[in-house]
């Protein structure tokens, strides 16, 4: 980035002195100590030397590694780990070039070499993130502009978000026998939360009079958003952990502390299976999906289902919208003449 600086004589002193701009944008002044304009121009040189050199343009691989030490602890692992792999994945397509370098072009690159290897809804979550990490390059005074800012995501299908009714899920997650699997399973379909914050979840954070559960950040685990929040329970899920808080017999604080999410996961897909047909496209996450679908139909307000479900944006909630589309066609149609 250009540095304005310049020499100048103020009328209140013998010494030169030199005006610039720093690296966050100040507007500085340094004396020169030098009354000769000689000298005074050596220093002007020398310090335009060292501003040069600290603002020579990044290499993307220094810069990502910078990025990825001060995002610790700020994001939760996984998050960080995805950080990490589109780096690796931008850095094998697109080559390790300057910040300053970086176009619309790298962006194509990036995108065509990727959907050849992955989903195009992968992709979007990879360049989403070479996004965000350029915009912290901006707020760094590495870049002038984000030349990702504004570029195209890669189009998606406009297919449903798999979910299940009420009744569908009581029949799968009647076909888990393990205890503790068809617990998580629970809990994930009445307060949408997911996989990790369920396995992350302590007691402490459980308030079983009131009937919420308060999602928080903690040193081994960050929420998606990094915002915590409050779920209330309905009666299903408050008497589910009001049972099992009954039936603890050590003093651990975790509230699924022998049982793997993973496995969990694993479990209940395949009893989707079983109980849908093995072309299911049903998995854990789909019980997030039906928790604020089956919300919606039943008519909550699309505001508060954001907030229960820790959307970052209403965007995301209004993809849910969809399912009832069908029925408001069939609504409206009552007031056709025919």
């Amino acid at each position: 980035m250009e540095s304005h600086i310049s020499l100048f004589k103020p009328s209140h002193t013998p010494y030169y002195y030199i005006q610039f701009t720093d690296e966050r944008g100040r507007r500085r002044q340094r004396s020169t100590h030098c009354k000769n304009k000689k000298d005074a121009l050596q220093s002007l040189a020398d310090l335009k030397n060292i501003i040069k050199e600290k603002q020579k343009p990044m290499l993307f691989s220094r810069f990502t590694e910078e990025f990825k030490i001060l995002i610790q602890g700020s994001l939760n692992v996984k998050t960080i780990d995805m950080y990490s792999y589109t780096f690796t994945m931008f850095l094998r397509i697109v080559g390790d070039i300057t910040l300053n370098k970086i176009t619309a072009m790298q962006w194509d690159m990036f995108k065509s070499g990727r959907l050849k290897e992955v989903k195009s809804v992968r992709c979007n979550m990879e360049l989403k993130m070479l996004r965000a990490a350029l915009f912290t390059a901006v707020r760094w005074r590495m870049l002038d502009i984000n030349p990702f800012s504004r570029q195209p995501l890669c189009k998606i299908p406009d297919t449903d978000s798999q979910y299940l009714t009420v009744e569908q899920f009581r029949c799968v997650v009647g076909a888990m026998i393990n205890v503790d699997a068809r617990e998580i399973v629970t809990i994930a379909f009445f307060t949408g939360m997911r996989l990790g914050e369920i396995m992350s979840l302590k007691w402490q954070n459980i308030d079983l009079k009131a009937g919420i559960i308060y999602v928080k950040n903690s040193a081994n685990f960050k929420t998606k958003t990094g915002k915590q929040r409050a779920v209330p329970m309905n009666k299903e899920a408050a008497a589910l952990l009001s049972l099992r808080n009954e039936r603890r017999t050590n003093e651990k604080d975790e509230v699924f502390p022998d049982i793997r999410g993973e496995f969990a996961s694993k479990l209940f897909k395949k009893a989707a299976q079983l109980l849908l047909g093995k072309n299911t496209r049903i998995h854990f996450h789909s019980l997030r999906h039906s928790f604020c679908s089956n919300l919606i139909q039943a008519g909550a307000n699309i505001r508060i289902v954001q907030m229960l479900a820790g959307h970052s944006s209403i965007t995301t909630t209004e993809k849910y919208l969809h399912h009832i589309t069908s029925d408001a066609r069939n609504a409206v149609e009552l007031l056709s003449m025919n």
